[in-house]
């Protein structure tokens, strides 16, 4: 509300219809103490806050339906609502994928062609920058010599000064005669990156899979530069309340109401993966459903953007 000074929200307590009688007067004060809180730390301005009241019975308008105390904690809550999408709209989060892998990802010295006739001794090695990647030796007969990279060579080869891969190859015979022979790899580097977006989406109402106004309006604004070559990837979670196959349907649904949403605004969206997986596996930042925070953050959709980005030369 300091970023949007012209924004006002509007409070709406509430309380659980089992073990609170859906008392309205409990319900008043819990969003007022919502107010003070951000009156007195926030600074914010107290006409722009609003307190919904009434006399009737002040359950959520869609409660919570478990009956056990993480359900009841559920329904004992402050909603906060604003005609202003961009004062409650998710966060967007990015970070950036460093590539590891290496094409082709081994290197092999084929000893096809070299005399295999009084060879006493043999030594292969790769240097990459003054770093050694690998080496062996022999004095058996020749064979061929095969190094898988990994990615830690990776990571060298693609960072820090750029140089060749240098291979020495030598040999030695019975009359004591060496010869080496060293070859110089070129390396040639990917400068494409990737990013990953990730948009949560938390405007889902209690056992509903309907995509309001808020939600809408942050898909829209995620995948308005979404490019030919980026992947989207979809992916539904609930809390840990119900029955499990309730959730993984709800977490499906929602998920497929959020891919279908998208391709109805960007027909050519390419959407690689489209689930829900409920409360067996946590959404990104959550590691329990013990708190009811927890479960409010783990009732969501999360929508992955891979984009590649091309390193400043």
């Amino acid at each position: 509300m300091g970023q949007f000074p012209r924004t006002r929200i509007t409070l709406h307590g509430t309380s659980d219809p089992t073990t609170e009688n859906s008392d309205c007067e409990l319900a008043e004060k819990r969003a007022n103490r919502v107010k003070d809180y951000l009156v007195t730390i926030w600074g914010v301005e107290e006409k722009r806050i609003k307190i919904t009241k009434s006399s009737r019975k002040c359950a959520p308008e869609s409660p919570t339906t478990s009956a056990s105390e993480e359900g009841y904690e559920e329904n004992r809550r402050v909603e906060i609502d604003s005609d202003d999408d961009e004062l409650l709209a998710p966060m967007l989060r990015t970070r950036y994928i460093e590539i590891t892998d290496v094409i082709p990802q081994s290197i092999e010295a084929d000893v096809a062609g070299s005399t295999r006739q009084n060879i006493t001794s043999w030594k292969i090695s790769g240097d990459y920058n003054r770093k050694k990647f690998f080496g062996e030796s022999g004095t058996s007969s020749l064979r061929n010599v095969k190094h898988t990279f990994t990615d830690e060579h990776s990571r060298i080869m693609q960072n820090g000064e750029i140089s060749t891969l240098e291979v020495q190859y030598s040999l030695t015979d019975g009359n004591g005669l060496s010869d080496e022979q060293t070859i110089d790899v070129p390396i040639q580097r990917d400068t494409i990156r990737q990013a990953v977006e990730r948009l949560s989406l938390m405007h889902f109402e209690v056992l509903k899979d309907k995509l309001n106004r808020s939600a809408r309006a942050a898909i829209k604004k995620f995948v308005q530069d979404l490019d030919d070559e980026a992947t989207i990837s979809v992916v539904g979670y609930t809390d840990n309340l119900g029955e499990q196959d309730l959730n993984n349907r709800l977490a499906t649904n929602r998920a497929s109401a959020v891919a279908e949403y998208i391709t109805s605004i960007k027909r050519n969206a390419t959407i690689t993966r489209n689930e829900g997986v409920g409360s067996t596996r946590f959404p990104p930042g959550i590691s329990a459903h013990s708190l009811p925070e927890s479960r409010f953050l783990s009732r969501t959709v999360q929508i992955e953007i891979l984009r590649n980005w091309q390193e400043e030369k």
